[in-house]
């Protein structure tokens, strides 16, 4: 193997000092303002110790009374800044250190369920149990080839992947995973949300509708006739089942009049005022369409293997394909937390408010109920996925125009109905 000549080893000395400049440039952030944290710390206390108002005093707060350099000070949030950019990356990197490990775990899980119920033991190689055979995996897709089709659109190709996982990671901004609180100065705050929106089930519905686009990019610019057919299966089934999934969630917004995911689930304070109760029709539209919106079986039907080979991602490899597989994992948990917010409780107690039991309806036994209801959602998904046949897109799509939109409108009017009738 030949040496590698002067030019390789300038380029190595250059990528060297700009990492070491780098890296003292991080340094110079992060250690110079430490310091002056802990009012800023105290004051989060006071405020009730929420996420959202840690972010604020960390992110928004405190940044504003560092030393900038001048090449840095665009970064610097202002007075007033609506999204300053140190908060956006902030809560990127929560979510994304939230939804790696869970999507990693998620995919252990349904490997164990299948093979429990296909009389299997399920992974046992890597790790005690087989725990670290998914990050093997991951390790795996990441050293692999990214490879590229010849006749590929190369950008569209590569955009896809994005265009799925980031409304995936976007949805979970106004999940409410905790309990409501109140601040030192009355104003009621809800702990364990991002984005405490207004019109969060709107936005909600709108970003999980964009995802389409990158199935259809990836299938399109892949050149390839089993990612094109599997594509357009995709479209279709996911532009059917947007309307039935929409219209099972109107009830719970009518029945508690407003948008806002945290004051939905902050009504049901316990189990008989689960919204599930005055819509039972809806939840049932939602777990129906839930499951054609992940081409979970028995819906699978664009990445059917005996028929697709793979469907829209059969040409991808490493981690471009990893990024479609953790936007489908992802999505999984969204979904999950979306119907325990509008139907079960969110991260309410099944008991009475009246009823004492040792404080679970609080801090981290809210986080503990909301996560509890939201993984048997998750499994209920992973047994069916075991369990049922695949339909045929015909009887797909019949199921969703003939039977399911005429029971959603349906049921969207006996809700509102029997809102106005008991008042």
């Amino acid at each position: 193997m030949a040496a590698p000549g002067p030019g390789a080893l300038l380029g190595k000395l250059i990528a060297g000092l700009v990492a070491l400049l780098l890296l003292g440039l991080v340094l110079r952030l992060v250690l110079t303002p430490l310091a002056s944290a802990g009012p800023y710390l105290q004051q989060w206390w006071a405020d009730g110790a929420t996420l959202t108002a840690l972010v604020q005093r960390l992110l928004v707060d405190w940044p504003q009374t560092w030393d900038w350099p001048s090449y840095l000070r665009w970064l610097r949030p202002g007075q007033g800044a609506v999204v300053p950019l140190t908060a956006l990356l902030a809560w990127a990197i929560v979510i994304f250190g939230f939804m790696l490990p869970m999507v990693t775990y998620q995919i252990y899980a349904l490997r164990k369920v299948v093979g429990f119920m296909q009389a299997r033991v399920g992974p046992t190689q890597v790790g005690p149990h087989g725990l670290l055979q998914t990050p093997a995996d991951v390790v795996k897709l990441l050293t692999k080839e990214d490879v590229i089709p010849h006749n590929a659109d190369r950008f569209v190709f590569t955009l896809a992947p994005f265009l799925v996982l980031v409304p995936a990671s976007m949805a979970y901004l106004v999940i409410p995973f905790g309990n409501q609180g109140v601040a030192a100065d009355g104003t009621v705050t809800y702990g364990l949300v991002a984005g405490d929106l207004n019109i969060g089930l709107l936005y909600l519905i709108s970003i999980s509708s964009v995802a389409v686009i990158g199935v259809i990019s990836a299938g399109w610019a892949s050149n390839n006739k089993y990612a094109l057919l599997g594509s357009m299966r995709s479209a279709a089934q996911l532009i059917t089942y947007e309307v039935p999934l929409t219209l099972s969630l109107l009830p719970s917004a009518l029945w508690v009049g407003t948008l806002n995911l945290s004051e939905i689930a902050a009504y049901q304070d316990h189990f008989l005022h689960w919204l599930a109760w005055p819509s039972l029709f809806g939840l049932l539209i939602f777990a129906i369409s839930a499951l054609s919106e992940l081409a979970h079986v028995p819906f699978d039907l664009p990445e059917a293997e005996s028929e697709l080979v793979s469907g829209y991602n059969v040409e991808y490899s490493g981690m471009k394909f990893a990024m479609f597989f953790l936007a489908e994992f992802s999505n999984a948990f969204i979904l999950s937390a979306l119907g325990v917010t509008l139907f079960l409780g969110g991260w309410q107690s099944p008991f009475p408010a009246t009823v004492p039991v040792l404080g679970w309806d609080h801090g981290v036994f809210a986080l503990a109920w909301f996560f509890a209801k939201t993984f048997s959602i998750v499994f209920f998904l992973f047994w069916l996925r075991a369990t049922l046949p695949r339909l045929r897109i015909d009887q797909l799509m019949a199921l969703g125009w003939k039977l399911m939109i005429p029971i959603g409108l349906l049921n969207v009017v006996l809700v509102a109905a029997l809102k106005v009738w008991i008042g």
